[in-house]
């Protein structure tokens, strides 16, 4: 048993070392310029406090990183205090935005956002947007996190509701890409303009108590959202709903004049974990903790160990 976990603690070691790259942004009170929004910072975290509805904490990126090498954003956020925030960044041309919405959060959550690495070449601007004055945002870290190299992918079956149950995605690990591949057709405006940007859908847990983030209307065509294993987890193993059933729901609806339907969710394994190594890092139980040599250890021990197939630091 020793040698199984160890071996499993060598590959995901190997993966991470190879995979998992990050680059700090520097939060400092220089940080942010943002809009409707006073800044201050201290220990660590920035603190952003909205003077007018929809402001931001913002800032340019130009120190020379190749966005092209990444393909995460990752904003550790320690508190927010409305149902909708936003952080987003677009390209100096503007032809590139993505972005990933987030509500209240009491305790520190990473919101990540995951790009086209192709197409995120030349990076004019970022941003962690509130809702409405007097929302708090507090930022204690941002970073990339460096592109990977994925198998080929496998299509996960949804019903008529786009329900998806959780068993759908055993085997895979935490780092795994899922993309949800949204299909519109006819035009994207309405009677009033223009509707790109515009909610068409969402994904959450089937019992709707967590909410994994809104999907946006971006083109006419394929409309492709990327989230990982990980930024789903929460959402898998969530309560089951009225009908026994544990997963998520992929909840698409059409607007304006654009018609909006599923087309597909696809799963790409990063490459060097193979299904049988993930299989078992997502059977071990979250109580159990094993350090780097594959022991088990308490929550007593100090120093790196893996949880639920998730690398840490314990202190």
């Amino acid at each position: 048993m020793k040698k199984i976990f160890t071996f499993i603690a060598a590959v995901l070691m190997a993966v991470f070392a190879n995979a998992q790259s990050e680059v700090d942004i520097p939060i400092s009170s220089g940080w942010g310029w943002g809009w409707n929004a006073e800044t201050a910072y201290a220990d660590g975290v920035l603190t952003a406090t909205l003077t007018g509805d929809y402001g931001a904490v913002s800032t340019g990126w130009n120190d020379g990183t190749d966005w092209s090498k990444y393909n995460k954003l990752c904003v550790v956020l320690e508190s927010y205090s409305n149902d909708w925030g936003k952080v987003y960044f677009s390209t100096s041309d503007g032809s590139y935005s993505p972005e990933q919405s987030f509500s209240t959060i009491t305790s520190q959550t990473t919101v990540t956002l995951n790009f086209d690495s192709e197409k995120a070449t030349s990076v004019k601007q970022l941003a962690v947007q509130g809702k409405a004055t007097g929302d708090v945002i507090k930022v204690s870290r941002i970073y990339l996190v460096e592109a990977m190299e994925y198998d080929e992918g496998k299509d996960i079956e949804f019903d008529e509701w786009g329900n998806i149950t959780s068993d759908k995605f055993a085997g895979f690990s935490d780092q795994a890409k899922v993309e949800f591949v949204v299909e519109a057709t006819g035009e994207a405006t309405n009677d009033n303009g223009s509707v790109l940007g515009w909610g068409i859908g969402s994904i959450a847990s089937l019992d709707g108590s967590v909410k994994v983030g809104d999907l946006p209307l971006k083109q006419i065509g394929d409309n492709v959202y990327t989230y990982t294993i990980a930024d789903l987890k929460a959402a898998l193993e969530a309560p089951a709903n009225q009908y026994n059933m544990q997963g998520i729901n992929w909840n698409v609806w059409s607007q304006g004049k654009a018609n909006c339907a599923r087309k597909r969710v696809t799963v790409y394994e990063v490459k060097g974990i193979s299904a049988n190594i993930a299989a078992k890092v997502v059977d071990m139980k979250p109580s159990i903790r094993y350090n780097m040599a594959g022991q088990q250890v308490t929550e007593a021990y100090k120093g790196v160990v893996i949880v639920n197939g998730k690398k840490m630091i314990q202190k």
